[in-house]
């Protein structure tokens, strides 16, 4: 469990080093979904995002020894980013294994702010990992690509008591079985959990249990961005296999009896 003075060491870590951004109340939001909506405006940021935020606050945390070693992450843009571009402000040899279906825009981006960037469809990320780090393999496993390659392949990039952090998202073709092979491993693992948010009585998240009233209200009109609807869960493996790749797709959706209730794809 992360603590305020965890959270207020970051703080200090991070002073003139990233933009204090705006935080701005929206009245638009607020008027549409009745509540008071306030946005943080993180895409000011140099590299557009919030996470850099989270890659320089674990960078400037190593020692001098570890940052000579260099930091190896994965992701599919944005936190790839992130760790390129401070890296290079650090002096800290970095690289990135990022998947294929990576918008090219931010692959471009990671190598010009002096990354290498490794391609697990070309190269095996394990191997790869193994040979720059003269088979210490890592201590802290970032995975935010959603790359089931690279998710099979956490077993073999992480050291023994590593701490793997994984993002709430799915990865096509693999399950947690694969983290089976890291039991042994005694890591130490994160992962998001609740929806960024508490659980209902029922057990549900809150934050998706609310998104979802507010649909079914038609408080938020969610119709004109829909491009893919299914009607079975059927179709949802050719959806995740081969429909996201389309040019038109924008949101596909799951409508089972109709509504709009179903889950997101």
């Amino acid at each position: 469990m992360i603590d305020l003075a965890a959270i207020e060491a970051a703080r200090a870590r991070l002073h003139g080093q990233v933009l204090k951004t705006p935080f701005t109340h929206s009245r638009t939001l607020s008027d549409m979904l009745g509540a008071e909506i306030w946005l943080k405006f993180e895409n000011l940021q140099f590299t557009a995002s919030f996470k850099e935020r989270g890659a320089l606050n674990r960078m400037l945390a190593l020692t001098p020894d570890e940052r000579a070693q260099g930091v190896i992450a994965v992701s599919a843009g944005n936190h790839a980013q992130g760790v390129a571009y401070h890296a290079q402000r650090m002096g800290v040899p970095a690289v990135i294994v990022m998947p294929r279906f990576t918008p090219t825009v931010k692959v471009a981006n990671t190598r010009r702010f002096g990354a290498e960037v490794i391609d697990p469809a070309e190269v095996d990320p394990s191997q790869a990992v193994q040979e720059r780090t003269g088979g210490r393999r890592v201590e802290l496993v970032i995975e935010a690509s959603g790359s089931a390659t690279a998710f099979a392949a956490i077993p073999e990039l992480a050291r023994k008591q590593a701490t793997i952090l994984l993002y709430g998202h799915g990865h096509s073709g693999k399950d947690l079985s694969t983290m089976s092979g890291v039991q042994f491993l005694e890591p130490t693992l994160l992962t998001p959990a609740g929806a960024s948010g508490d659980f209902l009585e029922d057990g549900r998240p809150r934050t998706y249990a609310r998104a979802l009233r507010l649909l079914e209200e038609g408080t938020i009109e969610v119709g004109p961005i829909i491009s893919h609807r299914y009607t079975s869960l059927e179709q949802v493996p050719d959806a995740l296999a081969r429909d996201y790749r389309d040019p038109s797709f924008v949101k596909g959706v799951v409508t089972l009896g109709g509504s709009l209730s179903g889950s997101r794809v």
